[in-house]
């Protein structure tokens, strides 16, 4: 009786223990797919990061430039109105002339 009672402890200690090795894996496994998750959240994250980085540094530029051609426009608006100016000095004063 008590090699049954023996017997029979063991057998349900070794279904315990096969029961509790595949939750085991099945834990292991829920955790490897949590990582990998995991790692495409991340790497998703990181590209909108890098693309947002990307578009932030293409509108700097883009902003650079348009004030560089501003500037440009500007000094070729000054150079415009100086050169009015001393046209107008010119003619003005050569107009006098040919009235006289």
């Amino acid at each position: 009786a008590k090699e049954a009672e023996i017997r029979r402890l063991q057998e349900d200690f070794a279904a315990k223990q096969q029961a509790f090795q595949e939750e085991q894996k099945r834990l292991q496994t829920m955790q490897q797919a949590m990582e990998a998750e995991q790692l495409q959240y991340a790497s998703r994250m990181s590209s909108l990061t890098i693309s947002h980085d990307k578009q932030e540094q293409e509108l700097e530029r883009q902003r650079m430039e348009q004030e560089q051609e501003l500037r440009r426009q500007r000094s070729g608006l000054a150079e415009q109105t100086r050169l009015m100016q001393n046209r107008r000095v010119l003619f003005g004063e050569e107009d006098k002339t040919m009235l006289e």
